[in-house]
């Protein structure tokens, strides 16, 4: 997933704020088994939007129907949680012997060209 922030958009700006506390959000899930995060609202404190990758309760995106902070910081918390699946899934780092090995090796090409 890519997910593009404009800096001169703030609505990208106050995702990122958003985004930091992600790990609080509560989850939601409605009967149907659509899942939602409860984000934060910005301009009112102690009030959650149920916002995912397309929608959000909040007012901004209700009334214009565009990509609203809510929307914008959970595409940016579920970009940020599949690049940590996917590195974890990645082969294993080298151990410091075959670095240390693979090292020698790249010396010795160099030596054996001089």
């Amino acid at each position: 997933m890519t997910v593009m922030i404009d800096s001169r958009n703030p609505r990208s700006v106050a995702a990122l704020g958003l985004v930091l506390r992600a790990g609080s959000w509560p989850r939601c899930h409605l009967r149907d088994g659509q899942k939602f995060y409860a984000v934060p609202s910005r301009s009112r404190p102690g009030r959650y939007h149920l916002a995912d990758c397309q929608s959000c309760t909040c007012e901004d995106h209700q009334r214009r129907n565009l990509d609203c902070a809510h929307i914008l910081a959970v595409r940016l918390h579920v970009a940020q949680v599949q690049t940590k699946a996917s590195l974890r899934t990645r082969r294993p780092r080298h151990t410091p012997a075959e670095i240390a090995e693979g090292s020698a090796k790249y010396a010795a090409m160099f030596s054996e060209e001089g």
